[in-house]
């Protein structure tokens, strides 16, 4: 039997769904599975007043996170998509890097403002946890960040597997 050409471009699409759709369900789960076991331990070893810090700053440092890379992801998608279908393979580096440069700027910035919210909001936490706390979330918000524009680019290049992890 012969088949045509938008049989087999269907089938390629439905496919990738589907990998995209399995590698969200992992991905999903595993992150599920991380954070309660992260909150079990981190309410165990901190009590409640101290986790009540921790979970203030993280709420801010994830507020940052959101307003760092605010409308970043698409127009990334969108411009490395562009740009793939001119083979413009410099552009596409540009972009990238761009992308990444901002992500680390925003990181930055929010680390310094997910510190004042610290600062501000806990007065049990000595010195030394304090700054522990806010250099961690500074990492979560900027690993957030990346993760989001990679995303991005894998959605813009095609690779539906590596967006959805």
């Amino acid at each position: 039997m012969k088949e045509t050409v938008g049989t087999r471009q269907r089938a390629e699409g439905f496919a990738l769904i589907g990998l995209g759709v399995g590698a969200r369900l992992i991905g999903l789960a595993a992150g599920t599975l991380a954070g309660l076991a992260t909150t079990a331990l981190a309410v165990r070893l901190l009590g409640t007043g101290p986790y009540g810090a921790f979970a203030f700053a993280f709420s801010a440092s994830a507020v940052f996170a959101g307003v760092g890379r605010l409308g970043l992801e698409p127009a990334v998608a969108r411009s490395i998509a562009i740009m793939q279908g001119a083979r413009d393979v410099p552009g596409m580096v540009r972009v990238a890097r761009g992308a990444f440069t901002l992500v680390a700027l925003t990181g930055i910035v929010g680390a310094a403002a997910t510190l004042a919210v610290i600062e501000l909001a806990s007065n049990g936490l000595s010195d030394a946890t304090r700054l522990v706390l806010g250099g961690s979330l500074g990492l979560v918000l900027y690993g957030s960040n990346a993760t989001a524009v990679g995303a991005a680019l894998a959605r813009a290049a095609g690779r539906v597997a590596l967006m959805e992890l």
